[in-house]
């Protein structure tokens, strides 16, 4: 048989093999979606988002949460998304009010330490870990609030606040209701459960000049000697 010359042999393999699509398999990461519309960070949802909007963060991690300028709902897609507050002062600037939906707070142990907002904040689902102080309209539904020192688990200061079918584990001390002048807020409880591990303590204390109205509507205290956070 005749030999085919090696130029023209290599020709015909190259010719022979198909063409090789390069195909990147480095996709892209998202933090954050609005709708169908997917953002690389929080920072950048919240920057895009409009009043109403719902912003899921799909990433379980710990985020430090920006200024919300507009009401929109924050809600956390998969179970353990932290937002780290911990430190002084505002925790973020809420002006026309939010909601948060299944993340986690931790808040340290600051004084004053809280949301600077004029809206009202609503929490679904959500857990807080420390010392919160509420300066405005909340609304708590189905919460988790622990505290692991002997502080307050919340220093109210102002606004109507109510707690619905929430769960509060302190050291006996629960809520202070607390302000520098009269004020006239509402404070509604139902279906709250309250575990302390101290015997005797009340949920609220309240200071005599703040002339709040408080509707509560079956608030068991439990003792428990430890909880895990």
């Amino acid at each position: 048989l005749e030999e085919e010359p090696e130029e023209e042999l290599e020709e015909e393999l190259e010719e022979e093999q198909p063409e090789l699509l390069l195909l990147n398999t480095e996709l892209p990461s998202y933090a954050a979606q609005i709708g169908e519309v997917q953002y690389e960070s929080l920072a950048d949802a919240v920057a895009a988002a409009q009043a109403g909007d719902v912003i899921s963060i799909l990433v379980a991690d710990a985020y430090a949460l920006p200024n919300l300028p507009v009401n929109v709902t924050v809600k956390g897609a998969v179970d353990g998304v932290v937002f780290n507050c911990e430190g002084s002062g505002s925790i973020c600037s809420v002006p026309n009010g939010a909601t948060f939906e299944n993340v986690k707070f931790l808040m340290g142990q600051e004084n004053y330490h809280g949301f600077q907002h004029a809206g009202t904040i609503n929490m679904k689902g959500c857990t807080l870990n420390g010392l919160f102080f509420s300066y405005g309209d909340m609304n708590f539904d189905g919460c988790k609030f622990y505290q692991t020192t002997t502080d307050y688990l919340m220093w109210l200061y102002a606004g109507n606040i109510t707690f619905k079918d929430c769960e509060c584990y302190a050291n006996g001390k629960f809520f202070n209701v607390y302000n520098e002048e009269n004020g006239a807020w509402k404070i509604s409880v139902e279906g709250c459960k309250f575990y302390s591990t101290k015997s005797n303590k009340a949920v609220f204390n309240i200071k005599e000049t703040c002339g709040e109205e408080i509707d509560i509507d079956h608030i068991p205290i439990d003792d428990a000697e430890t909880y895990a956070l």
